[in-house]
């Protein structure tokens, strides 16, 4: 019993180490990709950036391709990990939506440099890692979606396209590496989100008709 569980503790270790090495690979791999673009980086850039032996680096990823599909598996990972989370904390079809979008903005602005390579790189990728990707993506939409649909069963929402309202929200949030900077002052991505759904909620929130008011 104390040999395995000394394996285990060893397995453990080893796991954590290079669960520890690929982070820190893509860490630097990413601005790279971002500003000398995804076919203007060389794996000795990134280990160099990294300070590690481009022989290290493939002792963790197979090529340049593999270490970008990470980058963007991490990115989808902390989404389908993040939203459920934050709408599980709240209660009510409306708040579980806010929460929901709040929770995808955190992601986008913690990982902001993987959402700008995503939308420059993901071509990049053979065609089965791109499916997988979109599959990802679209289950990630369906959070949202879901979200949105149970505010219109409620009586929350009006009876509105969910997956187009979810579509505009995603491209919304998705705005915020790219244009944030635009606006007069700077805003949090709270604020940003916050300002966002205002607008947003106005076309889509139910409202009792005006002889439904004259009669109450």
């Amino acid at each position: 019993m104390a040999e395995v569980a000394r394996r285990r503790g060893r397995h453990k270790r080893t796991d954590a180490l290079i669960a520890a090495r690929r982070q820190q690979v893509c860490d630097a791999a990413i601005p790279l990709f971002v500003e000398k673009g995804f076919h203007g980086t060389t794996i000795e850039a990134v280990a160099h950036a990294a300070n590690v032996s481009a022989g290290l680096i493939y002792k963790y990823f197979k090529d340049k391709e593999d270490l970008l599909y990470y980058a963007f598996n991490e990115l989808l990972e902390d989404y389908s990990t993040e939203i459920p989370r934050a709408a599980a904390l709240v209660k009510g079809p409306i708040e579980k939506f806010r929460a929901s979008v709040h929770a995808y903005a955190r992601v986008v602005d913690k990982r902001k440099r993987t959402v700008l390579l995503g939308n420059r790189a993901s071509h990049s990728l053979g065609r089965d890692r791109l499916k997988l990707i979109m599959q990802k993506e679209v289950e990630i939409n369906n959070l949202i979606s879901k979200a949105v649909e149970e505010c219109i069963a409620a009586g929350a929402f009006r009876q509105i396209d969910a997956q187009m309202f979810s579509y505009q929200v995603v491209v919304f949030v998705n705005s915020w590496p790219l244009e944030a900077w635009r606006l007069p002052r700077p805003l949090s991505i709270e604020q940003f989100v916050d300002r966002g759904l205002a607008l947003m909620l106005l076309a889509v929130e139910a409202r009792p008709s005006l002889a439904e008011v004259e009669t109450a």
